[in-house]
């Protein structure tokens, strides 16, 4: 399960520097753009554990609902790309009312499309570990070793799926077939 856990948090930063991408290419690759995608991942993260701690312990099965979740991560990555473009007549319009004469307005624009798009999966991402944890933990001594344990796996899949999306997967294979791989994950 450990394995597992590595290659969730693989994929999980390769859809991070995919939509990260993807993201620059809808809005601009300004500073501005980064923080706004990094801080819904990371806030959609912290939501999904705390979420997740609100009802884990009254799982019968945790990791049946980690699977159903890692499978729901994988087809909205598969689709994210369709959501994003969704969005583009609503940023379109508001560039061309407001990029100069009130950037405050289009850049809450942007804040909500990245809200829109990322919320929803960086969530249920945020929520894998606790369930993880749930599904192997049966007494509180044992929650430091277990959680240890998978959150250093994620963090080192996490790792090594950056890496590999930003210089090897996008560069050799491009965004749509590095979303395919990391879905096939």
């Amino acid at each position: 399960m450990g394995g597992l856990f590595f290659f969730s948090g693989f994929a999980a930063l390769v859809y991070q520097v995919v939509w990260m991408r993807h993201l620059s290419l809808f809005f601009g690759s300004d500073v501005y753009a980064v923080a706004i995608t990094l801080s819904v991942f990371m806030g959609g993260l912290s939501l999904g554990s705390w979420l997740a701690e609100k009802f884990v312990d009254r799982l019968e099965r945790p990791l049946v609902l980690y699977g159903g979740i890692e499978i729901g991560i994988g087809a909205y990555a598969f689709i994210f790309q369709w959501l994003l473009h969704a969005f583009a007549p609503v940023l379109v319009g508001i560039y061309r009312s407001s990029f100069e004469s009130a950037p405050l307005a289009y850049q809450a624009t942007r804040v909500g499309v990245a809200v829109a798009v990322l919320l929803l999966p960086t969530t249920l991402m945020g929520a894998t570990l606790p369930l993880i944890v749930s599904g192997f933990v049966r007494r509180d001594s044992e929650l430091g070793r277990f959680g240890g344990w998978f959150y250093a796996l994620n963090t080192l899949g996490a790792l090594a799926g950056t890496l590999a999306g930003a210089f090897l997967l996008i560069p050799w294979q491009g965004i749509a077939r590095t979303t395919l791989i990391a879905v096939s994950i």
